[in-house]
């Protein structure tokens, strides 16, 4: 755990920087490719991401207890 999480951290996060916004990356979200997808052996996206940008990504029933990024457009 570290100051903004409430939930344990996978150590394979650890030296990986979020794909978003560089800070540590605490989460990893990973794509699921479907039988019937027309490419079903290509590897799937994954991306690490710290919690504000997992939050911003998943919505608010995740257990990161920091606020979610406000997206300037």
């Amino acid at each position: 755990m570290n100051d903004e999480t409430t939930h344990p951290i996978s150590g394979y996060c650890s030296g990986e920087r979020c794909g978003i916004c560089r800070q540590g990356a605490t989460h990893k979200v990973s794509e699921v490719i479907f039988d019937d997808d027309p490419q079903p052996y290509r590897h799937p996206l994954t991306r690490y991401v710290c919690c504000r940008c997992f939050k911003t990504i998943m919505g608010n029933a995740v257990p990161c207890t920091v606020e979610p990024r406000r997206w300037i457009t």
